[in-house]
């Protein structure tokens, strides 16, 4: 349980890290969206890789419909480690019935008195459109829906989701049950570096004893809606349209889309039809194939390039300055036609004059790459390109050109004239004294 909390706060940190990143710049050419609100993320080996290439709208609140099953799905994950509840049964009672009872929410077929293993309800409620199974779940984790919901709040924002709040399980629509894009693209992030999780999004079909359940996600599933890079995601219709959070890999580069409320163009409004559901599929598609086809994973500055050899050295008898080049490659994603050349490099140092001996790796400053003035797309640390000992005699004449240049040398050295002037001048009184003292007794004599 331990184990588990400190890797969520971690991943938490990354993925706070991750957010500080500038907005998105690029925008779609060729693409007509019907959804208001979305976003494109190009998903990096960790979340501070993330790069959000495409952000529309992504902060505007929407109800978040069956989406809301990648939050409940982590939450579930994690009270079933806490409270070691894999072997666990829940049973769907006359009281969880009344919580959906002729709301014409979708179900997994439960009747009143089915007991399912939580790993059967997990599953169903998240691959189907199972409010039972969601609803059921949630009392047998936490005791009570209630609480679960809490849970997903509290899950929300420590994962610095700022426009969400939840007030079902179920996904029913609520004025006070609402999410964003840019928080379903955290919510996400965070999810498919669960491998428990990935293994749940990722089934297309599951049986309960001999009943069959098919993932509601057309993307995974075949059909005109189907797309093979798609690995998982999670959709659902709200009352003004339909919702997708879904992500795709192909040839190595992975990208995380997020279209809220896309719909018929043509239609007329109201509760989301099969011509809202396509026109989101329709919009997700447009965008993956956006990324796909047109940004590339390039390497901007190689690793033993030469950055800036500006540090002066001192103390070395071999070399006057300190060339730095990258830690690592500096790869950057950037569309297909950037100009490598129209990149910016500002270097910033650590100290502008070292003294020898510096060690090849050294750390010295970094290079932070930009496009279009102020848009950052890369960092790196730069290092010293090679060791270079300190000379024994400059470093002897250094540290007496130090002494006689301190300050505090001269103020010893007045302190000391000082007390050897006091002490002559303190003598000559003395002896004269004596002096004077001795031919007084002569006198008397």
């Amino acid at each position: 349980m331990k184990i588990r909390r400190f890797l969520a706060l971690l991943a938490c940190a990354a993925l706070g890290l991750c957010l500080c990143l500038p907005a998105a710049a690029y925008t779609p050419d060729n693409v007509s969206l019907t959804a208001p609100s979305a976003v494109v993320v190009f998903i990096g080996q960790q979340p501070s890789d993330d790069v959000t290439l495409f952000s529309q709208n992504a902060d505007t609140r929407i109800s978040p419909s069956a989406t809301l099953r990648v939050l409940s799905t982590l939450v579930a994950l994690d009270l079933i480690q806490q409270k070691g509840l894999g072997d666990a049964t829940g049973t769907f009672t006359a009281e969880l019935n009344n919580l959906i009872a002729y709301t014409g929410i979708g179900t997994a077929g439960m009747q009143i008195g089915d007991t399912w293993a939580v790993k059967d309800l997990l599953q169903v409620s998240y691959m189907a459109t199972a409010a039972d199974a969601a609803i059921t779940l949630a009392e047998t984790l936490a005791g009570s829906n209630a609480a679960f919901v809490q849970a997903m709040n509290d899950k929300a924002a420590a994962l610095g989701c700022t426009d969400s709040h939840f007030t079902n399980v179920t996904a029913l629509d609520d004025p006070n049950q609402y999410t964003s894009a840019m928080d379903l693209y955290r919510i996400m992030r965070a999810a498919m570096d669960d491998p428990a999780f990935v293994d749940i999004a990722s089934k297309t079909l599951y049986k309960v004893g001999t009943q069959p359940y098919n993932a509601v996600n057309e993307m995974m599933s075949g059909g005109p809606n189907n797309y093979p890079a798609v690995l998982f995601g999670r959709t659902g219709g709200t009352g003004t349209g339909y919702n997708m959070v879904q992500v795709a890999q192909s040839n190595g580069y992975k990208y995380l889309v997020v279209v809220m409320d896309s719909h018929d163009p043509a239609g007329t409004g109201g509760v989301s039809t099969t011509a809202d559901k396509a026109a989101a599929y329709a919009d997700a598609k447009a965008l993956f194939g956006w990324a796909f086809n047109n940004f590339t994973y390039k390497t901007i500055i190689g690793k033993n390039t030469p950055v800036d050899s500006s540090i002066k050295l001192h103390l070395s008898w071999s070399a006057d300055t300190v060339t730095l080049v990258p830690a690592a490659d500096v790869a950057a994603l950037v569309p297909n036609d950037l100009p490598l050349n129209s990149i910016q490099k500002v270097v910033t140092l650590n100290a502008t004059e070292v003294n020898a001996p510096i060690t090849k790796g050294q750390v010295l400053g970094k290079v932070t790459l930009y496009i279009n003035v102020d848009e950052k797309i890369a960092e790196a640390d730069l290092v010293a390109d090679q060791s270079m000992p300190a000379s024994k005699i400059l470093t002897v004449w250094a540290g007496i050109t130090g002494v006689l240049s301190s300050p505090w040398l001269y103020l010893v050295l007045a302190v000391i004239i000082v007390l050897i002037t006091a002490y002559i001048v303190l003598n000559i009184v003395h002896n004269k004294k004596k002096k004077k003292k001795t031919s007084g007794l002569r006198l008397r004599k």
